[in-house]
C-alpha cells in the first residue's frame, strides 16, 4: 500500500502545477494521523518557498497532498 501511496503522490505533484488561485479543486490530504478529504475554492498557491496551498481559509503543506483534482 505504501508504493500506491508514492506514486499516487508523484502523479499528484505533476497535476499540482496545472492549479491556479481560483479554481475549483478537491484534494486528500494527511494531517493530524488522518486522511482529510477537501473540496472548494484555491484562494492562494506557493510552489517555490511556502510550498503550501490554500482552499478557502485552510492551509495545506504540499507535500501532505496525497490526490488533487479540478472540480
Amino acid at each position: 500500500m505504501k508504493n500506491n501511496v508514492l506514486l499516487l503522490k508523484n502523479h499528484s505533484y505533476h497535476k499540482i502545477k496545472e492549479i491556479e488561485v481560483g479554481m475549483m479543486i478537491s484534494v486528500v490530504y494527511y494531517e493530524s494521523n488522518q486522511y482529510i478529504y477537501k473540496e472548494g475554492i484555491v484562494t492562494e498557491i506557493d510552489l517555490t518557498y511556502k510550498k503550501m496551498l490554500k482552499i478557502v481559509d485552510k492551509l495545506i503543506d504540499i507535500g501532505n497532498i496525497l490526490v488533487i483534482n479540478k472540480l
